[in-house]
């Protein structure tokens, strides 16, 4: 799965990827489309958002269930899980 987002998270879900084993890539985003983060981004918010492969039927009238690939999703809960757990994101929350 791809992630976008606060270097300092996006760091973070990398090394939670490889104690879940999922593979996380850093990547810079999607392009012309900021709805889900850019009110938090433009704040200074820490934020993240992960995606797949295929992005073509984000926000389309395509985007249907049908098209969910469960294991990508399973890995994705996985890892923020994990990183909702972990001591780093207790540390990053409380600017230690």
């Amino acid at each position: 799965m791809s992630i976008f987002g606060s270097p300092e998270l996006t760091e973070l879900m990398v090394g939670v990827g490889v104690i879940t084993g999922v593979e996380v890539a850093v990547t810079r985003g999607l392009s012309g489309d900021t709805s889900e983060y850019a009110s938090f981004q433009n704040v200074g918010v820490t934020y993240f958002m992960l995606f797949g492969d295929d992005t073509t039927r984000i926000h389309s009238a395509f985007g249907t269930l049908e098209f969910v690939q469960a294991a990508m999703l399973g890995g994705a809960t996985a890892s923020t899980l994990a990183l909702l757990q972990s001591s780093e994101i207790v540390d990053l929350v409380n600017g230690d």
